[in-house]
C-alpha cells in the first residue's frame, strides 16, 4: 500500500473519476499478487511472512496507462524495479506459484469498461502525475462480490 500522502492524492483522483463516470470507488493500492484461492487463515499467515521478507520500496511513476480491462482501465504504471519484481517473486513463491515475469506494477485510477477514446480524454485532464510513492505495508483484501463489498482482512508493515 502506498504512503499516506500518495494515497490521499490518488484517492482524490479516483474519487473524481469514479463520481464522474458512476464507476466504483476503491482504495489506492499496488497489487502484489491477485486471485488467491487459499483459505483466509492461511493467506493471513502467508501474507505476514511475505511482509517480513520485504523492505519498504520506493517506486517511481513511469506513465499513465490504459487497457481494455475493467480493473486496469486507467492506471499509473510504476517503473518495474528490481525491488518490485523481487517483492512479486517472494509473494508468488510463498504462495507456491511460478514467478510472474509479466508482472506489471501499477496503481489503478479507474475501474470501468469505457472506450479507449474516452480514457484518452480523461488522461489529458489528469493533474500532474509525476514522482513516485513509498510502499510501506502489505494488505490482504477480500475481493469477492462488487467492489463496494471488498474489505481489508489483514495489514502488515514492511521492514
Amino acid at each position: 500500500m502506498p504512503d499516506a500522502a500518495t494515497a490521499a492524492r490518488a484517492q482524490s483522483i479516483i474519487d473524481g473519476l469514479s463520481a464522474g463516470l458512476s464507476a466504483p470507488r476503491f482504495v489506492p493500492h499496488v497489487t502484489l499478487v491477485g486471485s488467491m484461492l487459499e483459505g483466509e487463515d492461511e493467506l493471513i499467515r502467508v501474507s505476514g511472512g511475505i511482509a517480513g521478507r520485504i523492505r519498504a520500496i520506493t517506486a517511481e511513476f513511469e506513465s499513465v496507462g490504459r487497457l481494455e480491462d475493467y480493473f486496469r482501465s486507467l492506471f499509473i504504471r510504476l517503473v518495474k524495479s528490481k525491488e518490485l519484481q523481487a517483492a512479486n517473486d517472494i509473494a508468488n513463491r510463498a504462495l507456491g506459484r511460478e514467478v510472474d515475469i509479466r508482472y506489471m506494477p501499477h496503481m489503478s485510477l479507474l475501474y470501468s469498461n469505457i472506450a479507449n477514446k474516452e480514457k484518452e480524454g480523461l488522461i489529458r485532464k489528469l493533474p500532474d502525475i509525476s514522482g513516485g510513492l513509498v510502499l510501506e505495508r502489505v494488505e490482504l483484501w477480500r475481493t469477492t462480490g462488487r467492489v463496494a463489498e471488498w474489505g481489508r482482512v489483514a495489514e502488515f508493515r514492511l521492514l
